[in-house]
């Protein structure tokens, strides 16, 4: 949302620091930031004016001694607490953004909803005692679960979807009061969200039908009229006065969109319910009447249950990788069409790619191939000369287009967009033949390295993207392409292999080094061999301390960590665990991750703070640990972890996709034997397969397989049988 409150910016002035450094900055990345600059001069300007207000959790984090975080003057964002939970019905294009206070944030808007406890003479905000908030998600159905207590009361927020005429999220609320006291709970509308200040205009409260209308926009419906309504003063910077119930009449109107109203309802001693719904639709349209919430809720579950279970299921010994596995493919069901735009409505092709590529591999192909055909109908039209960013994102799009096609083999699906795809492959090849040595651009395709270099980064993307041509020329018989492609793809291997890989010991300079690791994975560069992973791996490691999570100027960056987890699966390297569990440990019960977190804190600093292409490369992290699907070789328990084959486990694996078709089977451990049932036949049979265990074991030989070699804790097998048998020694 552009930010109109600011009229007057000198550009040659503001924007014109950038030329007093001597090294290149990304200019066009430094363009794309200010809407984030001009959102903080925003909120400092009326942080300062309305400085008697109560704030989010975000900016009363800052106060804390313990986070040692101060104010930059002149500019107030939020770098301290972005985390948060998002929820919809899983039809909406919008959602409700939940902080870590418990703060109800749309996003199609910047305004929020608080719950404040009025007890004994006193104001409780949770935004002042988050540190006592928990807050988790119910894998099994969706909901979102918010939890707040203390000496005098204890309240619980739960979040569902529902859909009436418009799309909605229903909020019920229980509030126990421990002792028998003067006290109530206010809904109150706030001014803000978890980025900016200053959202609501106007805000009227309507007796009929017990309607809140935000911004002209009926957006909050309540089951029961309020005891007393209080509204602030936006136009003088006063706050709801709370020491005076039902003060500031039935409405709120700021012309520095800082208006705020409370709805009130008296509390008695024991258990108080409430309930209302939260517009997910920008233009409202919210209407009051009976409600059956009961029927809404039952509905709610059978629907969200069913689309939780579809696609690929798992059941594992490890009960907290298993409720990540399904936190995960909550996160990719809350996806939308809508989510592949940024905020200036440019598409994002990147993000694209990380969400397609989570779909594939939880088998939720409809939503994949919407995803992919949304981008081709609205990717430029012929263009006489491609851009650097115009090659990344066409890139990200050809690496959509191919995974997608790996995962279902349908020829058809290629036939029918093959006319698109050779445009957009020549386009690349066309930019690639340009490149003749590493080096030569000014300018990297990584979000958050705003140095005006090249990064190898984006070099593995094009070997990468061209190598997926050529796969797709060579299923569709255009053997002519295949070849050209595939030679271009070596070509740029060998220029990467030469800028990030061909150096041995030291400790790198740049800590974006560590973006070079997508060689192996998700990029899998064949030329990039084990061993230059390795290496690579072990000298960000000297840089990071031992484990590399932490990028010094960003934070602990998710997505990087769980593609250095990914790679040290495929290396076989059981630090893997480790580093998966740090992370899982983070962030408690609600499975999921943001972009980057502060190291001291564990709270989102930057970024988005409920990443769903992290919570896509979560899932492909768990789905690694089940199996890799290499061209000719399906890599079963590639890193087997002693706990999960103890006597008495069992893993269970339903149609998880690869390259072979869906894969399904079954783990059963004995006192005596290891077996592995083979259930469901593939679309293809793997060539080989490779079966890794944690112990010393010997194969029992049937007649249905071929045993192709063997050790003490790994076999490799020809067919598909019903079960194999391994005896324990």
């Amino acid at each position: 949302m552009r930010i109109s409150h600011i009229k007057k910016i000198r550009k040659t002035n503001v924007f014109g620091f950038t030329g007093a450094s001597s090294l290149a900055i990304d200019i066009e990345k430094y363009d794309a930031g200010r809407e984030e600059y001009s959102a903080g001069l925003h909120n400092y300007a009326l942080f300062q004016k309305f400085s008697g207000f109560r704030w989010p959790a975000w900016i009363n984090a800052m106060n804390d001694p313990s986070r040692a975080v101060s104010f930059t003057p002149f500019l107030l964002v939020n770098n301290s607490m972005r985390d948060c939970l998002y929820a919809t019905n899983f039809l909406s294009e919008h959602g409700l953004y939940v902080d870590p206070a418990g703060m109800l944030s749309p996003s199609y808007g910047h305004w929020s909803l608080e719950t404040w406890i009025l007890c004994g003479g006193n104001l409780y905000r949770s935004a002042d005692d988050w540190l006592h908030v928990r807050q988790e998600r119910d894998i099994k159905n969706s909901f979102v679960y918010t939890g707040w207590e203390n000496n005098l009361f204890k309240l619980k927020h739960t979040l569902y979807g529902a859909r009436s005429a418009i799309d909605e999220i229903v909020v019920e609320t229980e509030c126990f009061l421990k002792e028998r006291k003067r006290a109530s709970v206010m809904f109150v509308v706030r001014p803000y969200d978890l980025r900016l200040l200053g959202g609501c205009d106007l805000i009227e409260y309507q007796r009929d039908g017990a309607l809140v209308s935000i911004n002209s926009r009926a957006s909050l419906c309540f089951s029961a009229r309020p005891d007393y309504v209080s509204a602030g003063d936006g136009k003088n910077c006063r706050d709801i006065d709370c020491s005076e119930e039902g003060g500031g009449g039935g409405s709120s109107q700021s012309p520095f969109g800082m208006a705020t109203l409370g709805l009130g309802y008296a509390l008695k001693k024991g258990e108080n319910r409430f309930s209302f719904r939260v517009a997910l639709e920008p233009r409202g349209g919210m209407t009051g009447g009976k409600y059956n919430y009961s029927g809404v809720r039952d509905d709610y579950i059978a629907f969200s249950g069913m689309r939780i279970r579809n696609g690929s299921n798992l059941s594992l010994p490890d009960r907290q990788m298993q409720n990540w596995f399904y936190g995960s493919k909550i996160s990719l069901l809350n996806f939308s069409l809508g989510g592949l735009r940024r905020q200036d409505m440019s598409l994002d092709f990147r993000k694209a790619f990380y969400v397609i590529f989570g779909c594939n591999r939880m088998g939720y192909f409809p939503e994949s191939l919407a995803y992919i055909d949304y981008l081709i109908k609205h990717s430029p039209a012929d263009q006489k000369k491609v851009g650097f960013n115009a090659v990344m994102d066409t890139c990200a799009l050809i690496g959509s287009i191919a995974d997608y096609f790996i995962h279902v083999r349908d020829t058809a699906f290629l036939q029918d967009r093959f006319d698109f795809i050779k445009k957009k492959a020549y386009e690349i090849y066309e930019y690639s033949r340009a490149m003749k040595k590493a080096g030569e651009r000014s300018g990297n395709s990584l979000a958050y390295y705003s140095i005006a270099v090249e990064h190898p980064a984006d070099n593995i993307v094009i070997a990468h993207s061209l190598g997926q041509c050529s796969y797709m020329a060579r299923c569709l018989g255009i053997f002519g392409e295949e070849l050209k492609f595939r030679k271009e793809s070596e070509r740029v291997a060998g220029m990467i292999a030469e800028a990030a890989f061909n150096r041995e010991g030291g400790t790198p300079e740049n800590e974006f080094d560590f973006y070079s690791l997508n060689a192996g994975f998700p990029h899998r560069i064949e030329a990039i061999s084990e061993s230059s992973l390795r290496g690579l791996f072990e000298r960000m490691s000297s840089r990071f301390g031992g484990v590399p999570l932490f990028i010094q100027s960003l934070g602990y960056d998710s997505m990087a960590t769980l593609v250095a987890v990914n790679n040290l699966i495929m290396m076989k390297d059981p630090r893997a665990y480790d580093i998966l569990a740090s992370l899982f440990k983070m962030r408690g019960r609600t499975y999921l991750l943001p972009e980057f977190m502060n190291p001291s804190t564990g709270r989102s600093n930057w970024g988005d703070g409920a990443s769903q292409p992290v919570s896509a490369m979560v899932f492909a992290t768990i789905r690694n640990l089940l199996f890799i699907d290499h061209a000719e070789r399906l890599d079963l328990f590639p890193l087997p972890r002693a706990g999960w084959f103890e006597p008495g486990n069992e893993i269970r694996i339903e149609d998880l996709p690869s390259r072979f078709g869906s894969i399904s089977l079954r783990m059963v451990s004995t006192v005596n034997e290891i077996q592995v049932h083979f259930e469901k036949l593939p679309k293809f049979v793997p060539p080989d397969i490779l079966i890794n265990l944690p112990y010393r074991t010997k194969i029992k030989l049937e007649d249905d397989f071929i045993l192709k070699r063997e050790d003490e804790t790994s076999f490799i097998i020809n067919g598909w049988p019903s079960i194999i048998r391994f005896i324990r020694r």
